[in-house]
């Protein structure tokens, strides 16, 4: 699978890469996952980074395309205050049911990811970040 390809070649240099969006998307994360909820999913895992900023004692599903890069967000999994599963999943063929979560979020990912994600409940609320703005669906 080529996107999968692609993802895990970009793991080994994903967090050198990506080293300032801490301060440059930090406090637009911080307030975009501040609102999740329920049971939660993450659509584009990548390395964990964005894991810093979940509220704690949430029960949380991420998934990745890329198994390279779910092994390295494993680790910041683990240091989660809470319940935070990382899988490799592709996000156009999710393995769970309509409604399985509360509250669906991503961020930086619409370039390379997003392509009709499902599993999320009637009502519930994705939240969606981009590089240059917030969305709150």
């Amino acid at each position: 699978m080529a996107c999968q390809a692609k993802w895990d070649r970009a793991s080994r240099t994903y967090d050198w890469v990506t080293w300032g969006e801490e301060r440059r998307f930090g406090a637009a994360k911080r307030d975009l996952f501040s609102k999740m909820s329920g049971r939660c999913f993450m659509v584009a895992a990548g390395t964990g980074h964005d894991f810093q900023f979940f509220p704690p004692e949430l029960s949380i599903t991420a998934v990745d395309i890329s198994p390279e890069m779910v092994a390295r967000a494993q680790a910041r999994a683990a240091a989660y205050d809470g319940s935070l599963n990382v899988r490799v999943m592709d996000v156009q063929q999710l393995e769970f049911d309509d409604a399985t979560f509360d509250t669906v979020v991503t961020s930086c990912t619409f370039c390379s990811a997003w392509g009709g994600a499902r599993g999320g409940a009637p009502g519930g609320a994705p939240g969606l970040l981009r590089n240059l703005q917030q969305a709150q669906l």
